[in-house]
């Protein structure tokens, strides 16, 4: 009956109802009537987003299986490609543990003659992306199409070397976004193709191979190639020396320094390097000096979003009171909590009248709470703190916490800690900052 119904729509009606469908729905409803396959190749033939994963390929995408999905969906300008299935790409837990261990994920392989079909519709594809993805013999041609108009391209865990990867880079002047975090093939050699990507605004090169002093003066020349980057992740790189461009970075307002070593001459510097930086990532950096940290924040009059979880336990404390008059809004600190305490959490809230979300990682949960009832009786109403906390350590201090709803401490005030889930604190902070280094959009 319903069949029925549906057919006696008009074909634009029937279209607006077909195009709500995935893309795996339009073909299958393809054999439903010589009617409904001319209106859904209509849809598929106006598509411009198609989002593959392993399955979907059968663990393999062959130049056939290309040049297919190309020709049903010639309007196609973003194509990405997940090696991993649906479930494991959506399973948070599986995500961890492949960040840790990616050789135990069901990569998906890619023929070269696959990426060079691929690279002939650079001309009018916007977005690439190809992760968790093995590609076979090399990777990207070293000549793809020369008037490209990719803006987005993300290779990030992959095995891209770098020759590939600058050769795609000198044919796309356009780009935007560039991820090519977690890439055990790359090092610094591809650096200096990226002064041709004067456009690029977001930047992830976590875990690249920087080793030596002369790579860090590749980097930092590099950087300085290109002037309009906002967003740039160097989590998880070794660097040796200092590495950002001495002419700075005007329009930088996001930096991940997460498990780097970090010199006491760029956080002295950093003020001047990156005026405008506004969310800085500092998770188990090692600081070299704690006096360079503590004098240089201050200095980040900007700052809105700060993550110092693993870093200078012991100087916790003296790091939150160098924060008193920044304007942060996020602020995640903290590991062994036995150096914070609930009174210099409090103090800290009160001083920052902006600060409205903070994360204590491990064992916070007596200090969130503690702290949560301290401000209920020091903030003015109106205002809303929410703490993060483990479950376990906040039913340990007899409070029950629901991951939704989490325990209004003080509710008049908006005091409440709720318990996290996996990028609770980061999703929050900034909802397009890359969480896990998956990529950078």
């Amino acid at each position: 009956m319903a069949s029925l119904f549906l057919d006696g729509l008009p074909p634009e009606t029937l279209q607006d109802i077909l195009s709500l469908l995935d893309w795996r729905e339009q073909l299958s409803v393809r054999l439903v009537s010589r009617r409904w396959r001319g209106i859904a190749d209509e849809c598929l033939a106006r598509r411009q987003q198609l989002q593959l994963y392993g399955t979907d390929v059968h663990g393999s995408l062959t130049p056939e299986k290309v040049k297919l999905l190309l020709e049903m969906m010639p309007s196609l300008r973003r194509l990405h490609l997940d090696g991993r299935s649906p479930t494991e790409a959506s399973r948070t837990t599986a995500v961890t543990h492949y960040q840790q261990h990616p050789e135990d994920a069901d990569i998906c392989s890619v023929d070269r003659s696959a990426v060079e079909l691929l690279c002939c519709f650079f001309q009018r594809l916007e977005q690439l992306s190809l992760t968790y993805v093995s590609l076979r013999c090399t990777g990207l041609p070293p000549q793809p199409a020369p008037s490209s108009q990719l803006r987005h391209l993300d290779l990030s865990r992959t095995n891209v070397s770098s020759e590939d990867l600058a050769g795609a880079l000198s044919s796309c002047p356009q780009l935007v976004q560039l991820s090519v975090a977690h890439c055990p093939q790359l090092t610094a050699d591809w650096l200096p193709q990226l002064t041709g990507c004067s456009q690029l605004e977001q930047l992830d090169i976590t875990a690249l191979k920087v080793c030596t002093r002369e790579d860090c003066d590749v980097l930092a020349a590099a950087l300085a190639g290109c002037p309009r980057l906002q967003r740039l992740s160097v989590a998880c790189v070794k660097c040796p020396h200092q590495y950002l461009p001495a002419s700075g970075l005007a329009h930088l307002t996001h930096l991940d320094l997460s498990n780097t070593n970090v010199h006491p001459l760029l956080l002295r510097s950093l003020s001047q390097l990156a005026p405008q930086l506004r969310d800085l990532r500092l998770r188990a950096a090692r600081v070299l000096r704690l006096p360079a940290l503590v004098n240089g924040l201050p200095l980040l009059r900007r700052l809105e979003v700060l993550d110092t979880r693993v870093v200078c336990e012991s100087a916790v404390p003296t790091v939150l009171a160098a924060l008193h008059g920044l304007p942060l809004r996020a602020l995640a600190c903290g590991r062994y909590n036995c150096y914070v305490t609930a009174e210099s959490i409090a103090e800290l809230v009160v001083a920052v009248p902006t600060l409205a979300l903070f994360q204590l990682a491990t064992g916070g949960g007596r200090q969130a709470l503690e702290a949560a009832r301290l401000l209920g009786e020091r903030l003015p109403s109106g205002r809303t703190v929410t703490f993060i906390a483990e479950p376990g350590a906040v039913s340990e201090q007899g409070v029950s916490v629901s991951p939704e709803q989490g325990v209004s401490v003080s509710p008049e005030q908006g005091v409440r800690v709720v318990v996290p889930r996996h990028g609770l604190w980061e999703t929050l902070a900034d909802p397009q900052w890359p969480h896990g280094s998956e990529g950078i959009w």
